[in-house]
């Protein structure tokens, strides 16, 4: 018999692409109604249909909801082209090449005098065809409605070409992927278990690896870049992922500016998608080419013969045993406790996954049980690599937790930390725009939430303390920090720690009075006198607010912008370690933006006033500005407090520093003092132990006494680590003003007793001497006795 072996004769093989394509005519008229329906009739009834709330004037693109870089998808046809993009090609790829899982139609086929490699090849160009042909029209039918609506954007249109080219390139990668599969195996059933593997095997075992990093290695900081991209690894999640690329324009096509942390972000993963699809289009060919060379050497004896030997099935076997022996051994291990060690319960909860994976897909590929007591041993080499593979997380991740750079090879080091002052967090700002009312607006680009430190004596206090804490593992819930070291070779090291002890996080006191750190966390260091707007002045207790500074010039605001900037130069580490300065008032400071925009600017500042920031003081007294914030205490009539243990009381706090604690100028005003002892009252009297406040301490008093000795006591700032009184005083005929801060060491031994002796914690409520009193015209307020 003669046989083809070339492409030489053109007319047989448009003959057989003909042929083929006349006998798939079904597939072809169901995937052209499905996309006709659920994608252009989609986009069509919405923005041809939807009520024109504007009125007279036109609805523009954003009022519509429209997804996709080309604006061209609801979300419902956003839903159904993905899943008929993706089903598709492997539905197409079985179909086509189920022929070779027949023995009676594999002779037939293998009979005809065509190549195996014209048949392959026809089967991907008829298959491609039956797709593509309706993907390109609807795509067509959409640019036309959208150009209809809206007018012609040519970057929109590109966009929306763009997509569709990566939705064939991964079709193309999915039904090659197939296709590879029915070569290598005997069964359809086998090929569609091989095929779905293969496709997902490599982004699921890569989330599975940073999940382990998560959970085991002390420091492991995920890149999430890398943690998308490895979505990008498979043709099946290459194109969905691009729905959430839809903010680098401006909904016509317009580029927006890459200023902005989110929006560059974006453009990095726009980038590494379009180049993923180049890779996916020549890896999807190269491996055509390879299929196309294994299948001219596939016997016709594999048909209908499951596929349990070889390279493949080995492969498929591991990576599944692994993929399920991490997901099992994470699961059970965090929620079923019969081991004091995790890490021992994890790996037996992993060694058991692997062994029930690996006989369950010994069962399903050898349609039964007969051959698993004679593989297992290959079971048990699978989970035992399982188990190692864990380990390496377990002991360090190959000195992942124990690598600090060296203070000679480090450019700068960027950490999480804003030390003591209390304010509001440094943003970057972009150009001023007029707003339709005639305000003006900045867009806020970025906010800092670090602080870059290049100063050698600042990179040793942060390198000290990364050593004393690399690889420890600590249950504490107070500190936490993340650090970026930027290397003299441009790479990068980042590391994120929680649960830091204070003696260990201490080592980064320094940094507080270093100059280059103000310069970034300090309003006073980057704010200008010309900016400023507007100054407000009010009593440490919030009672008295006063606007100031209406008059001045911006030398006079500058001035006193250099008075706090000096104050804040001028603390010493005696001072962070022990606050004993006196509280005198609180200075607000609000400012715009340049025209041009700042890289680093706040709109508003909170400085303490005490009696040791002497150049503040001293120009307010100058401006006759501290008379009149003398409280009269006579007046006072009752005191409140929450007294809260070492850790309790962080979410009340409004710095980052790593020794003080302050609640500054802002902190949340007084409440009604009904309203508290009510409180008091549902804590007393609750039978429920989940309605009672946790490790709080509550304190009520109309003593002259107590009221005059938490006055005096009160002050901006504390030690972190100590017990700490919110305290709120109530007056006569005043508006309630601010809670203040109280360290209760500062405070005598029998009030500190009082005000801890009404405590709720885990195991009941403990009650010294308490009687019922009349307060202010409240009848049955309880409180503590005086």
């Amino acid at each position: 018999m003669t046989t083809t072996t070339s492409f030489s004769n053109q007319g047989q093989f448009v003959g057989l692409y003909k042929s083929t394509l006349r006998r798939n005519f079904g597939y072809f008229g169901l995937i052209s109604a499905l996309l006709l329906v659920f994608y252009p009739l989609q986009y069509a009834m919405e923005v041809f249909g939807h009520h024109d709330w504007r009125g007279e004037l036109q609805m523009l693109i954003g009022d519509y909801s429209l997804l996709g870089l080309g604006r061209n998808f609801t979300p419902t046809s956003a839903f159904f082209y993905t899943a008929i993009l993706l089903i598709v090609p492997l539905v197409l790829a079985l179909h086509l090449n189920s022929y070779m899982h027949s023995k009676k139609a594999s002779d037939v086929y293998h009979a005809v005098p065509v190549s195996r490699g014209t048949l392959l090849t026809v089967n991907m160009a008829a298959a491609m065809t039956i797709l593509a042909v309706p993907v390109v029209v609807s795509n067509l039918l959409v640019a036309v409605f959208q150009v209809c609506k809206f007018g012609f954007f040519p970057a929109l249109l590109g966009y929306q070409l763009l997509d569709m080219v990566g939705w064939l390139i991964c079709a193309f990668a999915i039904y090659a992927v197939a296709t590879f599969a029915c070569v290598l195996v005997g069964t359809v059933f086998d090929s569609f278990v091989y095929t779905m593997i293969m496709l997902g095997i490599v982004p699921l075992l890569g989330l599975l690896c940073f999940m382990m990093e998560m959970l085991f290695l002390c420091g492991f900081v995920p890149d999430e870049r890398a943690m998308l991209n490895l979505l990008n690894l498979s043709p099946m999640l290459l194109m969905p992922t691009r729905f959430a690329l839809h903010s680098i324009h401006d909904g016509y096509g317009n580029l927006l500016p890459k200023d902005s942390d989110p929006i560059f972000f974006q453009f990095q993963m726009f980038s590494d998608s379009n180049l993923a699809m180049v890779c996916w289009l020549f890896l999807s060919a190269a491996l055509f080419v390879l299929t196309v060379r294994l299948y001219r050497r596939r016997s016709s004896e594999k048909a209908e013969i499951t596929t349990t030997q070889g390279a493949l099935p080995t492969f498929v076997k591991l990576a599944v045993t692994l993929c399920a022996g991490l997901v099992i051994g994470t699961i059970f291990s965090q929620a079923t406790v019969f081991i004091q060690s995790e890490n021992a319960s994890f790996l037996i909860w992993a060694a058991i996954g692997g062994i029930l994976t690996y006989v369950i897909l010994e069962a399903v590929f050898n349609r039964g049980f007969k051959t698993v007591l004679r593989s297992l041993p290959l079971g048990v080499g699978m989970t035992v690599f399982t188990l190692a593979f864990s380990a390496i997380f377990m002991t360090g991740g190959l000195g992942y937790e124990k690598r600090v750079p060296n203070i000679s090879d480090i450019e700068s080091v960027e950490i999480n930390y804003t030390g003591t002052y209390g304010g509001g967090m440094p943003q970057k700002f972009g150009e001023e725009q007029i707003l339709p009312d005639g305000t003006s607006n900045w867009k806020i680009l970025a906010f800092y939430q670090t602080v870059e430190l290049r100063e050698p004596q600042n990179i040793q206090a942060v390198q000290a303390l990364h050593q004393a804490v690399a690889g420890q593992k600590y249950d504490d819930y107070w500190h936490s920090l993340s650090l970026t070291y930027r290397l003299k070779n441009g790479k990068t090291l980042s590391r994120s720690y929680s649960g830091i002890p204070s003696e260990e996080i201490e080592r980064l006191l320094p940094i507080e009075i270093s100059g280059e750190f103000l310069a970034q966390t300090n309003p006073a260091y980057f704010v200008k006198g010309q900016q400023v707007t507007s100054w407000e002045l009010q009593d440490p207790f919030g009672f008295r607010h006063e606007e100031i500074g209406e008059d001045w010039t911006a030398e006079e605001s500058q001035e006193l912008l250099d008075a706090i900037a000096a104050d804040a130069a001028s603390m010493t580490l005696e001072d962070l370690k022990n606050p004993q300065s006196e509280p005198v008032a609180i200075l607000n400071c609000f400012a715009n933006p340049p025209k041009e925009g700042s890289e680093r600017f706040c709109r508003w500042g909170i400085f303490p006033v005490t009696d040791r920031t002497t150049h503040t003081y001293a120009f307010l007294a100058k401006k006759n500005l501290l008379e009149g914030l003398e409280v009269d205490w006579d007046d006072c009539y009752a005191v409140t407090a929450e007294v809260f243990d070492r850790g309790r009381s962080n979410h009340i706090f409004v710095n980052d520093s790593i020794v003080l604690s302050s609640l500054s100028g802002h902190m949340s005003r007084v409440e009604d003092l009904e309203y508290v002892t009510e409180r008091i009252n549902e804590l007393r009297f609750a039978d429920n132990l989940g309605e009672r406040e946790d490790g709080v301490y509550l304190f009520l008093s109309e003593d002259a006494s107590d009221i005059r000795t938490l006055s005096e006591h009160a002050s901006f700032y504390c030690r972190e680590e100590e017990p700490v009184a919110i305290v709120s005083f109530y007056f006569k005929g005043r508006e309630n003003g601010k809670k203040v801060l109280v360290p209760l060491a500062n405070l005598p031994a029998s009030l500190q007793e009082r005000m801890t002796a009404y405590c709720a914690n885990s195991y009941g409520y403990s009650y010294s001497d308490y009687e019922t009193v009349t307060s202010t015209g409240m009848e049955g307020a309880v409180v503590i006795a005086g």
